[in-house]
C-alpha cells in the first residue's frame, strides 16, 4: 500500500528549501548598479521593456534578483506601469530608486532618469564601501585589544 504523502520527490523537496533560503539572500548594491548602467543602455537602443527585462532577469547571477526581474516584467506585460511594477519591491529598490523611475516614465524621459539613479547609486556605492574601508582597521585593532585583555585576565587568574 502506497502513502502518496510520504512518497516525496527529493527534487521537490530541495527546490523548496532553495526558494525559503532565497528570502534570506540579498541583493547587492553593484547588482542593483549593473542593472540600471545596462537598462538605461538598453533603453537608449530602443527596446521594449518586456524584452530589456527578460535579457537583465537571465544574466544576473543572483537567483533573487533574476525572480523578481521576472516578476516585474511579468507584471509589466500584464498593463502596469514599471514604476508600479518596480514598487511592490520597495524594500529592495527603495523610495528614490522607485520615485525616479516613475518621473522618468511621466516625463517620458526615462534613460535620463536612469542615468542620473546610476550616479546616484554609484555613489552610494563608493560612499559605503569608503566607510567599510576606514573602519576595518579600528575594529581590527578593538578586537585584538580585547582579546588580549581576555589572555591576561585568564593568566593573571590563572597564577
Amino acid at each position: 500500500m502506497k502513502n502518496s504523502s510520504k512518497d516525496k520527490n527529493p527534487k521537490s523537496l530541495l527546490k523548496r528549501i532553495d526558494n525559503y533560503l532565497l528570502r534570506f539572500s540579498r541583493i547587492s548594491l553593484k547588482e542593483k548598479l549593473f542593472f540600471l548602467q545596462y537598462f538605461s543602455i538598453m533603453i537608449r537602443a530602443g527596446l521594449s521593456l518586456s524584452l530589456i527585462l527578460k535579457t537583465l532577469g537571465r544574466q544576473t547571477s543572483n537567483k533573487k534578483f533574476s525572480m523578481i526581474i521576472d516578476d516585474i516584467r511579468a507584471r509589466v506585460e500584464k498593463g502596469r506601469s514599471l514604476a508600479e511594477s518596480f514598487r511592490v519591491y520597495n524594500n529592495i529598490f527603495g523610495e528614490l530608486f522607485i520615485n525616479m523611475i516613475e518621473s522618468g516614465e511621466t516625463s517620458g524621459n526615462l534613460e535620463e532618469s536612469l542615468n542620473q539613479l546610476y550616479k546616484q547609486t554609484k555613489k552610494n556605492n563608493e560612499l559605503i564601501s569608503k566607510v567599510k574601508g576606514a573602519l576595518t582597521y579600528p575594529v581590527f585593532i578593538i578586537l585584538v585589544m580585547i582579546i588580549v585583555g581576555i589572555v591576561m585576565m585568564v593568566k593573571v587568574v590563572d597564577s
